[in-house]
């Protein structure tokens, strides 16, 4: 199966969302699926853009940062579709399966996977969505509008947060971060 994760950190950055699903990732390469990676690599520019760790090809995306100051175009389409089209120059095949795991990777995963016609599956880890600016909304948007197949709770807390927010619990799958 190809696997397409969109990751908005992946390594070398580091922390528990970014952990999870490199963990998540290399797991799946090393079960014999094709998994890429597509990240923000517009603040790491020591980094390559295009390698391939534990089994994962990694794509760090960077173009997109460059387009926000055009003058010639609209900022705000800019800053949400921006990424939206290098992800469509780097994409290196058309996956079976989108993963993502935040709020703003699912909104761009939304848009893919219905592109693609492909099933979609969100492991989100923002730890308090819900009390930002229109967190709300935010949270019923990405548990209970967008074409999610698969919800992926990581701990007790993120499941509670799903069936809150209105996930279909025939969608939601509690999976203990550290279970392989």
């Amino acid at each position: 199966m190809k696997v397409l994760v969109l990751a908005s950190l992946y390594a070398p950055m580091t922390g528990g969302a970014e952990t999870y699903i490199r963990l998540l990732a290399e797991g799946l390469a090393a079960h014999g699926h094709k998994v890429a990676v597509i990240t923000d690599g517009s603040r790491l520019p020591g980094e390559q853009a295009r390698e391939t760790l534990g089994g994962v090809e990694l794509i760090r995306l960077r173009d997109f940062a460059g387009e926000l100051d055009r003058e010639d175009k609209v900022r705000w389409r800019r800053m949400q579709y921006a990424v939206l089209e290098e992800i469509a120059d780097r994409l290196p095949w058309v996956p079976d399966l989108l993963h993502v795991n935040s709020h703003e990777t699912l909104v761009l995963g939304s848009m893919i996977a219905l592109e693609y016609d492909v099933p979609l599956v969100a492991s989100l880890h923002e730890q308090k969505p819900d009390l930002l600016a229109f967190g709300r909304g935010r949270c019923k948007l990405a548990y209970s509008t967008l074409p999610v197949d698969a919800y992926l709770a990581g701990s007790a807390f993120y499941h509670r947060r799903a069936v809150d927010f209105g996930a279909p619990p025939d969608l939601l799958s509690l999976i203990y971060h550290g279970v392989e």
